[in-house]
């Protein structure tokens, strides 16, 4: 479709229209992004609270994530 064909009021509704479905876009790439960071901070939490009751220290746990994190 040639949206310089259309008349200048559908074509304005069509930029519209796209512009919406790029913020949309957007906001769903924020939100799955923001979704995997959560899921990688609870699993590091999840492992770190196991290592914890397994009875590792604090910094025996801190040292583990730092050679990790890198």
């Amino acid at each position: 479709m040639r949206v310089d064909t259309l008349p200048e009021e559908d074509q304005k509704n069509y930029s519209l229209h796209l512009k919406n479905l790029r913020n949309d876009a957007s906001r769903i790439l924020t939100l799955k992004t923001d979704a995997e960071d959560r899921v990688k901070k609870e699993n590091a939490l999840s492992i770190a609270r196991q290592m914890k009751a397994d009875g590792l220290s604090i910094l025996q746990i801190t040292a583990d994530a730092l050679k990790f994190s890198h």
